[in-house]
Order: C-alpha cells, then structure tokens, then sequence
C-alpha cells in the first residue's frame, strides 16, 4: 500500500501505478475532505464558513476532474451507531445539511457521477437527489437486520419510497439490498478489539481504548453497573436504530439489552482459560446460570479470564425468505452490502454474489438467472454511471465469471494474514467458480489465483482508451 499521495489526484494517479487484480471505480470520501480543511474537530461540531466551503467545492471539483465517480458519506446522526476510535460520531454523521447539498451542487455542474449514502433520512436524500441532480445508491434495504444484526427500517416503507421518488418525483435512487439468505458470517468477535457495541452509551464507553483500558473498565463497578441496568431495562435506554422489539421477536430475531443484538444467545467459541473451556460451544445464558452470574458479567468475566481474548460467536439469523425474494426483486433495489472493506475483524459478508446465485435463485427460485446477472452487473453498473461495464457485447471489456451453478457454495470462513503491516482479517472463499476474466485475462482458475493484474482504473466511470 503506496503512501506517496496527499491530494484526492494524487491518489487517483497511486492507483494507476498501482498493479490491480480488479478494476476499480472510486469516490471521493466527505469525512477526509471535511477533515482537512476545517479539521476534525471543527467539522464535527459546526458547519462550514464560507470560505472552507468554497475550499471543499474546488477540492471535490478537482477530484470529479481526474476520474472521481462522485462521493459517499455515512449521515447516520448525532446517534450514529458506527463512531469514530473515540466514541464521538464520525465527520459526516452530524455534517449539515446545507453543507450536503452543497457537495451535490459541484455534482451537478459537471453532469455525471452518482452518490452512496449511508443513513440519511428519506428526505434529505430526496433533497440531495434534487441539489445534484445525480443518482445516488441509499443504504440499507434488508427485510429483518444489517449486516451487523441491528434491526433496520422497515422494507416495505423504503421500498414503497423508491418507487415513488423514480416514477413520481423524477429522482433516481436506488436501494442497496442486503439479499443475503442467512447471515452465515455473523459477528465472531473478541472484546480486546470489538467496536460495535457503540449503540449502547454504557457498552460504548466499556469498550473504547487499549485492552488494559477496557478491562479497567469493566471492572468498575458503576460502569458495569450501567450494562447491567441497561440490559434489564432496555426500553429505558434510546436505542439507535428505533428496534420494534415486539416485531423482532415475531421475525426470530430476538435482541437484548440495546445492543443490536442477542447477548443471551451468544456462544463462546474459543478461549485459552483452561477454567473455561467446558464452556466452548454454549450459549452465554447457560454460562451465566452455570456460574450463577448475571449475563453480563458472566459475559464480562469470561472475556476478562482471557485477557479479553475469548471469542464469540453470534448465531445465524435466518431471514424470511418471501420478504428476502420482494427485496431483491424489487424494481430500484440493487444486491450489495458487502461491508468488504469495515469491519474485517467480526463479519465475512463478501459472499452475497455467490449467496444471491446459490440460496436465492438455485435454492429458491427467486428470480430468472438472466434476472439474477443483470441485477448483479448491469443493473449495479448503471446505477452507478459505468457506461461500458456489466454485460457481454461487442466492444464491452471482457469482464466475465465462468461458473458451475449445481458446484456454487460459500465455504467455511478462514483467517487470512494479508493485509499491510500483516495484519489479518477473515475471509470466505467459494468453490464453483471455473473462471474469473478481467478484461480478458484470467485471474482466478477455480481458487488459484494466477498473479495476472489486469485491473483498470476507471477514471469517470469508464477505461480511458475507450473515451
């Protein structure tokens, strides 16, 4: 990973040296933008001058100049359930309003590009829609949970909305689904490094530092005292994602304690406490009535018997198939939600494509096949802008995946030590897949990759020899 860039150009032209497997498409981010030119601390407690917006509108003209495809933001609020290493929401999870429209107007004075948003409400999307005059994909269309077993709004309202922004108001947004049958990969977490309990204050302030930090927290008595109180009395405590409890117990999906997901139903999966190891394979509500502990600290001490090292597992959430099979076919959603590049130490959700093609389409004939790979390529790429991408034809790039449908599967997670530094992350792999072509070189043959970096930079959506 080449550190020889400042400026958003000077990334753009990193990735052109850079030799890629894939082709890639990129956005500018808000958050480093904002950042850097008001400051971190600035941009998340006030809007911008004048001045500093009229700074960030040339930067981001700049970028969509060399070959940006737009930007993306996470607005999830001054509640934001995905916060900064400090606690606090990120940049753009309390940016204003105005400060928005702002970046879409740049957006719309070059005529191109799209926007990713992640947790707006439905009207500030609808009025960024109409600042930039631009597509834009809205994350999250899931008929039960996120990828991260918070429960989400519900589909049928944000489906009934997209319909009604493209054929009634004229505004191009699309849903990204989650269109996964189960959630196969759930959360596997250990509490040295787990950041995702940031739904919850009491949880959030326990789990923010070093592990000798954490532990230094759990083990005062006030503060585990606060996890306790909001475990048994959730309701009493705001809840981030306005979870319907009532509802999530019809669906299956049982959550306690505000903290988007099941603590009673966690397994421990692995510790190297020898006192602890009869308790591998159950679920934390037998651990604690076997300790005789309340759940939390039951939770809390066998994670500290380990130095924080104990592992667990949240249980596969099965989803209801019809409501998965309406999300998916539904008319302005597009499959997604991989959260490939988030949290690589808890979830594997990269496996949706071949999820989508196995348990939904093989399995349960949720679509045509033809459906399926117009929903996975074409459709994608024209929501997104990229003109010469997503299907086989004459002059297309030959971007193809060879694939044995009846052989598809996703297999067992693993740990792979791949990333800068070595520092590791999990991964699942998929057998059935013959061959990956990328731009007419092959890649993969079956799970061999063949070291071929054949991948482009599509600088405006598209290679630049074919503009």
């Amino acid at each position: 990973m080449p550190w020889d860039w400042e400026t958003f150009p000077e990334f753009m032209d990193s990735l052109e040296r850079t030799p890629k497997g894939v082709n890639l498409q990129v956005l500018q981010a808000l958050a480093p933008l904002m950042g850097y030119v008001m400051g971190v601390e600035n941009a998340k407690n006030r809007p911008a001058t004048a001045e500093e917006m009229t700074e960030m509108k040339q930067m981001l003209r700049d970028a969509m100049a060399c070959g940006a495809a737009g930007f993306g933001a996470q607005i999830l609020g001054a509640t934001s359930v995905q916060r900064d290493y400090d606690g606090t929401p990120m940049i753009t999870d309390t940016m204003s309003k105005d400060d928005l429209y702002q970046f879409g107007s740049v957006l719309n004075e070059f005529g191109r590009g799209f926007m990713q948003v992640a947790g707006p409400s439905r009207k500030t999307c609808e009025n960024l829609a109409k600042a930039s005059g631009r597509s834009i994909i809205y994350n999250a269309i899931s008929p039960d949970v996120d990828q991260h077993g918070q429960k989400t709004e519900n589909a049928k309202i944000l489906m009934k909305w997209l319909q009604e922004c493209n054929e009634e108001k004229g505004l191009r947004i699309f849903g990204q689904a989650i269109t996964t049958m189960n959630l196969k990969s759930p959360q596997c977490f250990s509490l040295d490094t787990f950041n995702l309990f940031d739904a919850s204050p009491p949880w959030r302030k326990i789990t923010l530092g070093s592990p000798e930090e954490r532990i230094a927290k759990m083990h005062t008595p006030k503060m585990r005292q606060a996890c306790k109180d909001q475990f048994d009395n959730p309701n009493k405590t705001v809840n981030l994602n306005s979870i319907d409890r009532s509802d999530s117990k019809k669906e299956g999906m049982e959550q306690d304690g505000g903290m988007g997901l099941s603590l009673r139903k966690l397994v421990l999966d692995s510790t190297t406490n020898p006192e602890n190891q009869k308790f591998v394979g159950k679920i934390l509500a037998d651990i604690a009535e076997a300790r005789n502990q309340h759940v939390v600290d039951a939770f809390l001490d066998v994670s500290i018997e380990d130095n924080l090292k104990a592992y667990w597992r949240q249980q596969a959430s099965p989803s209801n198939v019809e409501n998965l099979k309406a999300v998916a076919n539904h008319a302005y959603t597009v499959p997604g939600v991989s959260d490939g590049g988030a949290h690589t130490k808890f979830i594997t959700a990269g496996d949706y494509s071949t999820d989508f093609l196995q348990n939904l389409i093989r399995d349960n004939d949720a679509m045509s096949l033809e459906d399926a790979h117009w929903r996975l390529a074409k459709y994608a790429a024209t929501a997104v802008g990229m003109e010469d991408r997503g299907s086989i034809a004459v002059g297309m790039p030959a971007d193809v995946i060879v694939y044995d449908m009846k052989n598809l599967r996703v297999l067992d997670e693993e740990i792979a030590y791949d990333f800068p530094g070595g520092e590791w992350r999990r991964i699942r792999r998929a057998e059935g897949y013959n061959y990956t072509i990328v731009n007419g070189v092959i890649t993969f043959e079956g799970l061999r990759c063949t070291g071929a970096t054949p991948g482009r930079l599509l600088r405006h959506g598209r290679a630049q020899d074919m503009l």
